[in-house]
């Protein structure tokens, strides 16, 4: 869906001035020259379409216009429905225990958030992934999300427990992955962590002020699957 659109009228309508632009949606108004843009239309990709241009006290005559997406609306996940995984996205889980989950008792926004319970898991080693939609047509794109995280033990001391949360993409269906964000607790480091302390033998629920944001720049792409 476009957040912006340019018409580009034939030479026989621009003197139509104030005119109705009717793309399955009848009565918007604009005022045009050569070109109009507008957020108000939805059209799935860029094309061309079949429109109606009319001012009752000028004149009034059919076009066909080229269709041109500027902007798409970016894919927003806050996991507040109760339907966990969302549609779209799938989770692996190879040993059928803990997994990626849905929570209302920690967020950052909203009501809820999604969640490893990594406290109750003692399992070394185990891989669990939750996938995004396709993504598509992706220009200049980025993914942004909030993490929140706490150690269960010291990460200088030894024996130690820590986690890594990994982000993968991939552009061919998910043949291959490319890893473009990588944070974890091990060998004395606390790069994951955004708590204070670093590290707590009790169940980390974070608050609202402990989570980080976090930004990576996606490639131009066809086509994508982001991987948690």
């Amino acid at each position: 869906v476009p957040t912006a659109i340019t018409v580009n009228l034939g030479a026989d309508l621009t003197a139509c001035g104030s005119t109705v632009l009717n793309a399955g949606n009848p009565g918007l108004l604009y005022n045009w020259s050569t070109t109009a843009t507008t957020s108000a239309i939805t059209v799935s990709s860029s094309g061309i379409y079949f429109v109606k241009v009319s001012n009752v006290n000028v004149c009034e005559g059919y076009d066909t216009i080229n269709v041109v997406i500027t902007g798409v609306n970016p894919l927003v996940e806050g996991f507040e429905l109760t339907a966990f995984p969302p549609a779209g996205w799938t989770i692996n889980n190879p040993d059928n225990v803990i997994t990626w989950s849905r929570t209302t008792a920690a967020y950052k926004g909203g009501i809820a958030s999604m969640y490893m319970n990594n406290h109750s898991y003692s399992a070394v080693g185990q891989k669990d992934e939750i996938v995004s939609p396709g993504l598509c047509d992706l220009v200049g794109a980025s993914l942004t999300f909030q993490v929140a995280y706490q150690l269960y033990t010291n990460p200088a001391s030894g024996p130690n427990y820590s986690d890594t949360l990994k982000v993968q993409m991939s552009t061919d269906g998910g043949s291959t992955w490319t890893t473009i964000y990588n944070k974890y607790g091990a060998s004395g480091s606390t790069q994951l962590t955004t708590a204070t302390p670093a590290y707590s033998t009790s169940p980390f629920i974070p608050t609202t002020t402990q989570w980080r944001k976090e930004t990576v720049a996606l490639p131009n792409a066809t086509q994508m699957l982001v991987k948690f």
